[in-house]
């Protein structure tokens, strides 16, 4: 678990420091390997899970064992920062499992030949020529030998899509999405700056007013030592991310006030909602 702030009651993994580089502010919130476990103990013990996708905490809120609550409240921290904007994302590697997810057939999906990369190992590389997973076992088709090198860029609707979105990365050891929030209807425009021939810089793809959110984490605690980190880069310098740290700080600590009287998924499916509401 994170721990308390003397002086703002924030929690250790909402903190957020800021920097001005390659020509945007840059809002970077860190949590140890720890992030990934689990806080209510219920989601070890009514392990497997339910078919039923109304309990089921992976089908709801991808929670579980490996993916714990402040997973998930990462990435409740990056919808809330890009309200207003329209959002789309990119999963890394995990490209066809995303669509799947999504209900997005592969032949519609948005192809794109760059992806942004800010590895919990490697640091901000930027963008990067993108890859995704080609199958082993049973033998790929031509579609996926002929698309190994393209990422997909995802329309995102919902707070479900982005979990859907997570989801897919959910068996990665560096699991990346990046979330793009975009000033307007954009998507096309984005697409076509990451499919230029030349590497794109993503202060010059962004718009006023816009920002791409990356959360790049480690699904096994015991594997490494990488940091996990939870980017934001903006155009503009604002005070969204610590609303939205302070927000969720509170929202978290009234989770686990409520620990002891959680003894059901039910249970479990009420908290949940409130914590990433």
């Amino acid at each position: 678990m994170g721990s308390a702030d003397g002086t703002s009651g924030s929690w250790a993994f909402l903190r957020f420091e800021h920097a001005f580089r390659d020509g945007l502010h840059t809002y970077t919130a860190r949590a140890d390997s720890t992030l990934v476990n689990e806080v209510w103990r219920g989601l070890q013990d009514l392990a497997p899970y339910p078919d039923d996708p109304e309990l089921n905490p992976m089908d709801l809120y991808c929670i579980g064992n490996f993916a714990g609550e402040r997973l998930a409240v990462w990435r409740a921290v990056a919808w809330a920062v890009t309200e207003g904007l329209h959002r789309c994302g990119i999963p890394h590697w995990d490209r066809d499992n995303a669509a799947v997810g999504l209900g997005v057939d592969r032949d519609a999906m948005r192809l794109v030949r760059w992806e942004y990369d800010l590895d919990v190992a490697d640091g901000d590389l930027g963008f990067v020529p993108a890859r995704a997973s080609v199958r082993i076992h049973p033998p790929p088709d031509q579609w996926e030998i002929d698309h190994g090198g393209f990422a997909g860029l995802f329309p995102l609707a919902s707070f479900d899509d982005l979990t859907r979105l997570d989801g897919a990365v959910f068996a990665s050891d560096r699991a990346q999405v990046t979330v793009f929030g975009l000033d307007g209807d954009r998507f096309d425009a984005l697409a076509d700056a990451l499919n230029a021939p030349d590497r794109p810089v993503l202060a010059d793809i962004l718009r006023p007013g816009e920002m791409v959110v990356s959360l790049a984490t480690v699904r096994d605690d015991w594997m490494t030592h990488w940091t996990n980190t939870l980017t934001v880069r903006a155009t503009s310098e604002t005070d969204v991310v610590y609303r939205a740290a302070a927000h969720f700080g509170a929202a978290y600590q009234c989770y686990l006030d409520g620990l002891d009287s959680m003894k059901t998924l039910a249970d479990f499916r009420s908290a949940a909602a409130l914590l990433l509401a």
